[in-house]
């Protein structure tokens, strides 16, 4: 019979119930060794994969979470400085422009007692100029009319009448 089934060509589309039975262990025993042996590792590391996908997307968000959160303290913090420079220069600005004011009223008051100093020295030169030239002009005065006195006096005549008119 098993000559007859190794020559018939409907042999493989009609099996033998044992080489049917065999055909199974074999599977089964090959599915459960393919299952304990390579499906259950792969599982295994796809689900480790899977959960380190997970856990790195997880990261990423929560990187993007804090990058968000730092570029916005770097906003306010840039803004907040830009906010005290421009404060800064405002106030450097008034110190500047109060020193200015300062410095100009500080010029202007010595340059007005500087004018009035000249002022008083040039009026006080000018009294004393004018108190020499008095001086000089009265002692020219007298020098001259001593010299004209003198003159008349040496004339006898003169004299003689101006003697009588001062009795």
């Amino acid at each position: 019979m098993i000559l007859l089934n190794a020559f018939n060509p409907l042999s493989l589309i009609t099996p033998d119930l044992g080489f049917l039975f065999w055909t199974l262990l074999v599977f089964i025993i090959f599915y459960l060794l393919v299952g304990k042996f390579a499906i259950r590792p792969i599982l295994n590391s796809l689900d480790s994969r899977n959960q380190s996908i997970e856990e790195s997307l997880k990261a990423a968000q929560h990187a993007k979470l804090e990058f968000e959160n730092l570029s916005k303290q770097n906003e306010d913090a840039l803004r907040a400085i830009k906010e005290e420079k421009l404060k800064m220069m405002e106030d450097v600005k008034k110190e500047v422009n109060s020193y200015r004011e300062a410095e100009m009223e500080k010029a202007r008051q010595e340059s007005k007692d500087l004018i009035e100093r000249a002022k008083g020295e040039i009026d006080q030169m000018k009294s004393k100029a004018i108190a020499e030239a008095k001086g000089q002009i009265g002692a020219l005065a007298i020098d001259i009319a001593s010299k004209v006195l003198h003159d008349k006096l040496e004339q006898a005549d003169y004299h003689d009448k101006y003697l009588t008119n001062i009795q």
